[in-house]
């Protein structure tokens, strides 16, 4: 039971931003379709993005504990920066097939 009520928080607020881009847009609507899939693939890019950043942050030995303002920045700019970036990014044109 708790997994549902877990599940339902989480998915709450995508159906609601979902809901209000899709009502909002009047004049330049996107296909339904395109939408979706746009926020499924969202969805399935997230847990091959957290492997890399920790994969990353293991070759670079970081721990983000705020001492080091070297590692911290190397952190937050790139490991964190191009993996979130630029992973959907490279991976998104493969996927849907350009």
């Amino acid at each position: 039971m708790e997994y549902l009520i877990l599940l339902s928080t989480a998915l709450a607020p995508i159906a609601i931003i979902f809901t209000i881009v899709f009502m909002l847009d009047k004049y330049d609507r996107e296909p339904l379709k395109l939408l979706i899939w746009s926020f499924v693939f969202g969805i399935l890019i997230a847990g091959p993005v957290i492997l890399v950043e920790m994969w990353l942050k293991d070759c670079f030995e970081l721990r983000d504990d705020g001492q080091n303002i070297y590692k911290t920045a190397l952190l937050a700019f790139v490991v964190v920066s191009l993996t979130e970036e630029g992973l959907p990014r490279r991976l998104g044109p493969q996927v849907a097939g350009d």
